[in-house]
């Protein structure tokens, strides 16, 4: 009786409500209303030799940083320098930028998407993609250009000649190879971002040489290694006696341009980890400082101009007013190497522009023979960290305390949210407003250091209730219900959900979520809309954060992506979902609901909460979505989702974006209505 009571109810509301069915144009049943697509991601990590980078950083961004980038995704590369994920990208991304947090290459990388995948293998001193690196800021850029260095300008000597990128012809025939054990010990003593006065003040200790000094006649080589400039430097040499060092530039007899543009190929340069060039043979009783022209490439005229100042190793010649910030340079001993290690940090170290991480240009030395070079008083090179034996550096990892968890992803981002929708009259037609439910999320992994998940956290935000219902939302995973060990964070108040021991819903056959049971409850009232009408004052959205820890490590596949298989609860009718269109109920709907009214659903067909027209009742969207006022039909407000409806998902794949053409805004909701 209760049952035909809710259908008579449902027929008498949907005769009310005006909805043409019929979809913009002829549509593909197989069209899922997705503006989302899976992406595989592969990818391998090798030093010069092929051998494995392990435990490295990778992240995935929208765009470089330097535009408004985000953070999409990141991991640790495994024993063989591998990476395998998995993650949701808006349809109209075609490529990604991949940032390796590793010295040897360039800052960002432009990889594209091919097919439904991110594959490629990297390898240290192997000419790359092109590549994106972080340009200065342009506040920086007027600071630097009235800077001054001590004394009148040493003239500038060039070694010889160079290509049209600043590549020199007299680099060595055969470049070195830089091992994955260097490498690791450079990301430990000048990791990307970590500012050496925080992290290394030991390094600008002013009583630690800073300068190569010959105690007998020794050859010398400088070697590239890295670069994470987004300016176009130049780095040389100058000699001195030892124990008469330059008081002013004007005292030294020359600067001799080593690398006329130390910039990367792909990354305004031609260079590769492990170029290297002779610097000749110098007599005992030498010291050896270094230079770098800041900004100094001119790409048009192929020569190494004034740029915007020069720093040296020599920290009285740079133009810092205060003389505790006049170091540019950190020089440090590999004993094991033998070599030394030499990292500039090009921008004024009194902007607050400047990172100092003192990576921006990074280059070794080394000498035969070895022991006529003055060893005394440099700082060594630093080992890894490791402080909770996980096998991660402390450097990269994110919970260096607990052998657990070693990283973060965020989904959509760490600072973003997507959107879901939803209409509540399944399986009757509503007012196509899409704003029953407008729910923000945000999805937060937590991983162990082999990349497995370990824990989930969710954040939902309610945005707007445009029902009268007091509906409830949840959502399926991939896992077993034995695969989660607790879940903690739900609104159930409403006893119509029935939960194990361990948080997850009683009677299913994969691990379901029921989030809240009743979105009007933290609203403290049980209907009348929330943030849809035109006049109605604005309410504070009410913020649900679930922590789920996992019974054991699960990777991408076996839990699933995010935001899963999310549905709505129809009004505290726990067998009514409203699921995505094109996914699959759970185990606890009622399919006798199935086939009616406007419901063109068939389960032996795999078609699943979708109209006769090919409409659907639920959307998820990457971003935040400005949702429709009350009663104003969402192909009304967003003016081309009509568009990518007809042309199947092809065109207009970005109709939920504010730009020209897209948006009716008198009929979009606003905080300020």
């Amino acid at each position: 009786m209760k049952k035909i009571f809710l259908l008579a109810g449902l027929a008498l509301l949907a005769s009310c409500l005006r909805l043409d069915d019929t979809p913009p144009a002829q549509t593909d049943t197989s069209f899922d209303f997705s503006v989302s697509k899976g992406i595989e991601i592969d990818l391998n990590i090798s030093d010069a030799m092929g051998n494995p980078l392990t435990g490295i950083p990778i992240e995935i961004w929208d765009r470089p940083e330097a535009e408004g980038g985000r953070v999409w995704f990141q991991g640790l590369t495994g024993i063989l320098g591998e990476y395998r994920g998995a993650l949701l990208l808006a349809n109209t991304t075609s490529s990604v930028v991949v940032r390796i947090r590793t010295t040897g290459l360039p800052y960002e990388i432009n990889i594209p998407i091919e097919g439904n995948e991110i594959a490629y293998s990297f390898q240290v001193g192997e000419n790359l993609p092109a590549s994106f690196t972080l340009p200065p800021t342009e506040v920086f850029v007027g600071e630097a250009k009235g800077l001054q260095n001590r004394g009148e300008a040493a003239p500038t000597v060039y070694m010889g000649s160079y290509d049209s990128n600043g590549v020199p012809d007299y680099l060595e025939p055969t470049p070195d190879e830089i091992s994955a054990e260097l490498i690791s010990l450079i990301n430990t003593s000048l990791p990307e971002g970590y500012p050496v006065p925080t992290y290394h003040p030991k390094y600008l200790d002013t009583t630690q040489r800073v300068n190569l000094e010959t105690t007998g006649a020794a050859d010398v080589w400088m070697t590239f290694v890295h670069e994470g400039a987004g300016w176009r430097n130049a780095v040389g040499y100058y000699t001195y006696p030892t124990g008469s060092p330059p008081t002013t530039e004007d005292d030294l007899d020359a600067l001799n341009i080593i690398f006329p543009n130390a910039s990367f190929s792909g990354g305004g340069g031609g260079l590769s980890s492990g170029d290297k060039v002779y610097l000749g043979q110098f007599d005992a009783g030498t010291t050896i400082g270094f230079v770098l022209f800041a900004n100094a490439w001119n790409g048009s005229t192929q020569t190494v101009g004034n740029g915007y100042y020069k720093i040296f190793s020599d920290r009285q010649l740079n133009p810092e007013s205060d003389p505790l910030l006049r170091q540019h340079t950190v020089f440090l001993y590999d004993e094991t190497n033998k070599l030394f290690l030499i990292g500039f940090e090009d921008i004024n170290r009194e902007s607050p522009s400047c990172d100092q991480d003192f990576n921006d240009a990074v280059f070794y030395l080394t000498a035969n023979p070895i022991e006529n070079i003055n060893t005394e008083n440099v700082n060594p090179i630093d080992e890894p960290g490791d402080s909770d034996g996980d096998g991660v550096s402390d450097v990269y990892d994110e919970y260096p305390d607990d052998d657990r968890y070693a990283y973060n992803n965020f989904y959509p981002g760490e600072a973003a949210y997507g959107t879901l929708v939803f209409e509540d009259l399944w399986p009757a037609t509503g007012d196509y407003d899409f704003n029953d439910l407008v729910l923000d999320y945000q999805f937060q992994y937590v991983l162990n250091p082999t990349n497995e998940i370990v824990r989930l956290d969710a954040e939902f935000v309610i945005q707007a209730i445009g029902a009268g219902f007091q509906n409830g939302f949840g959502f399926s995973t991939e896992l077993a219900p034995t695969d989660v060990a607790n879940v903690s964070g739900q609104e159930l108040n409403k006893e119509i959900i029935t939960v194990a021991a361990n948080g997850t819903e009683s009677g299913q056959s994969k691990a379901v979520i029921v989030a809240f049971d009743n979105a009007y409850h933290g609203f403290g009232k049980y209907g009348g809309f929330v943030n849809t009408p035109e006049n109605a004052p604005y309410e504070t959205p009410d913020t649900v954060r679930l922590s789920i820890d996992l019974a054991g490590s699960y990777t991408y596949q076996e839990v699933g992506l995010a935001p899963f298989n999310p549905f709505l609860i129809v009004n505290g009718n726990r067998g009514r979902e409203v699921h995505l269109p094109s996914y699959e109920p759970t185990d606890l709907v009622d399919a006798t609901f199935f086939g009616t009214f406007q419901d063109g659903t068939d389960p032996d067909e795999g078609i699943y909460y979708k109209s006769p027209g090919n409409l659907p009742w639920g959307m998820n969207l990457p971003v935040r979505l400005d949702w429709p006022v009350e009663s104003e039909d969402i192909r009304n407000t967003h003016l081309q989702f009509s568009n990518w409806v007809a042309s199947d998902g092809f065109s207009f794949m970005d109709w939920y974006l504010d730009l020209p053409g897209y948006r009716d805004n008198d009929k979009v909701y606003s905080v300020d209505d």
